[in-house]
């Protein structure tokens, strides 16, 4: 076929990226109504201006030519895009990197895509804006949640609602989650110090509702907190007997010693464990 020939052939020998030459060849085959375009993306490339070529190339996905749910896509090997990705992303042509990354649809597509998403979330904390920080940040746990810069995007995730918002809730619900996910990781050491900041706040609250008769919902809160490496565990334990005993008191006082002996060799149980 006359679109591709020797010379280009030998622009690839002398380390022209190979997925440019791959999605060229592949597009050649979606028929004549777009052959102006393809002839305009290989003179581009011919003359080394990749960016224009990568440009041709885009406009063809966007007008529907080539997306990654045609049988047309089916041709082209994911790697293609991850170059295409890889090409835009030197011409600084963030917003086509990532929808080539996007079309790539592979492990390694995903790495690159996380980064940009980081970089980007990075910038706009730079120029306050904390919300489009946050919406990148979002973007990868949305669409790459596999992502190796998970801890890091959730500890940063973890230090805007802290630092920015003072929204203590958020940030215990992040730290679960972090911790859950991945224990004594790095960044989920580092989380703890912001989660230190107002956990005596919680279990204050735990106590309140306990002193208030709300044994079982004190217990629900002592209980969670136990999970997490941010509160004494001894500390805990002696707060739980003491609600437990409150409860077994109650019970003393209706008569109920069944439910009250119970309840008190739970409280002979978490003193053991708070000597232990």
């Amino acid at each position: 076929m006359k679109f591709i020939h020797n010379d280009m052939i030998s622009g690839i020998r002398h380390g022209l990226n190979y997925g440019m030459f791959l999605l060229v060849l592949c597009a050649m085959l979606l028929g004549g109504c777009e052959i102006n375009r393809l002839n305009r993306a290989e003179e581009l490339y011919q003359k080394q201006r990749y960016a224009g070529a990568i440009e041709e190339l885009d406009r063809l996905i966007k007008v529907g030519q080539m997306v990654p749910s045609s049988p047309e896509q089916n041709w082209c090997d994911s790697n293609s895009y991850l170059e295409l990705g890889k090409l835009a992303l030197t011409r600084q042509n963030i917003p086509l990197a990532i929808r080539f990354f996007k079309l790539a649809n592979s492990a390694p597509a995903d790495v690159e895509l996380a980064r940009i998403y980081m970089n980007l979330s990075q910038q706009a904390y730079r120029e306050n804006d904390k919300a489009l920080a946050m919406k990148y940040l979002e973007d990868i746990t949305r669409e790459i949640p596999n992502s190796t810069l998970i801890p890091e995007v959730m500890l940063r995730r973890i230090s805007i609602f802290m630092d920015e918002y003072q929204d203590r809730n958020s940030t215990w619900e992040e730290y679960k989650e972090l911790h859950d996910r991945f224990p004594n990781n790095t960044f989920e050491i580092q989380a703890r110090n912001f989660v230190l900041q107002f956990i005596d706040s919680k279990v204050d609250y735990a106590m309140i509702l306990a002193e208030q008769g709300y044994h079982t919902d004190a217990l629900k809160e002592l209980f969670e907190l136990a999970i997490y490496p941010v509160v004494q565990g001894e500390n805990i334990n002696r707060l739980i007997a003491e609600v437990y005993q409150a409860q077994a008191e109650e019970f003393v006082d209706a008569q109920d010693y069944l439910e009250a002996d119970r309840l008190f060799r739970i409280v002979l149980q978490y003193s053991t464990r708070e000597k232990g």
